[in-house]
């Protein structure tokens, strides 16, 4: 009689230990139901995933150079063109004037304001081999330049420079130079661009802006007849 009631008390316990891991399983599964997973591919050989609890503060792209692409801007130029003619550095130069300047038209660089005339070139100072669009400056970056640097940058843009320089607003006269926190113009464009010659060796670049790569929306339009200077280099005599 007694080993049949210690072989009854051992089943009982047996039952009641499958009994309390049944609930602590269930348990387990109601909490981690409510619970967010991100996720996350792993590179190396091949790919996995790994499930990670929360939510992942992944940065984004890092700020630099606007890289170029043959989609973003097309040209249709003549065959016969100068080597040294950068027509797309001309449609940019046409956004750049008409969209961040403020530049309606102007058939000579005189009819700019001295103010519009020296920013555009003090800025062309500091972009490089590149255009504002394509310059990116390292954070606010404050800027001095002379006014000798800023008649040379007018005459290699715009062909001559027919300002007094120092009327501009960025030009500090305790300071004797120009001043100016850079502005960040860089960012992507898309373009279209026809390019046709005339008679006295000056080129047209009719183009259409627009929102997107696949150039279904416009943004606007630029004329720029460009002429060959005294050095032999290409500047904008004038825009539409």
């Amino acid at each position: 009689m007694s080993h049949y009631l210690n072989k009854k008390n051992i089943i009982i316990i047996v039952v009641v230990c499958l009994l309390a891991v049944a609930v602590c399983s269930a348990a387990a599964l109601m909490l981690s139901g409510g619970r967010d997973y991100d996720e996350v591919t792993v590179s190396g050989q091949g790919s996995q995933t790994a499930e990670v609890s929360g939510n992942l503060d992944v940065p984004g792209p890092q700020s630099g150079s606007i890289s170029e692409d043959q989609a973003e801007i097309e040209i249709a130029a003549p065959e016969q063109m100068p080597e040294n003619m950068d027509v797309i550095r001309f449609v940019k130069q046409g956004y750049e004037l008409k969209n961040m300047l403020a530049v309606g038209s102007f058939s000579s660089v005189s009819e700019l304001t001295v103010n519009q005339a020296v920013q555009y070139a003090f800025c062309y100072l500091y972009a490089g081999d590149g255009c504002l669009l394509d310059y990116k400056p390292e954070g606010t970056v404050y800027r001095q330049a002379t006014e000798t640097q800023i008649r040379e940058s007018m005459v290699s843009l715009f062909g001559n420079c027919p300002f007094d320089v120092t009327g501009s607003q960025l030009y500090s006269s305790g300071n004797d130079c120009f001043e100016m926190w850079q502005p960040d113009y860089s960012r992507k464009i898309y373009a279209s661009a026809v390019v046709s010659g005339a008679d006295d060796g000056a080129y047209r670049i009719e183009t259409t802006y627009f929102e997107d790569v696949q150039k279904t929306k416009s943004d606007g339009s630029a004329v720029i007849t460009v002429k060959k200077g005294n050095d032999g280099g290409f500047y904008i005599a004038s825009l539409e």
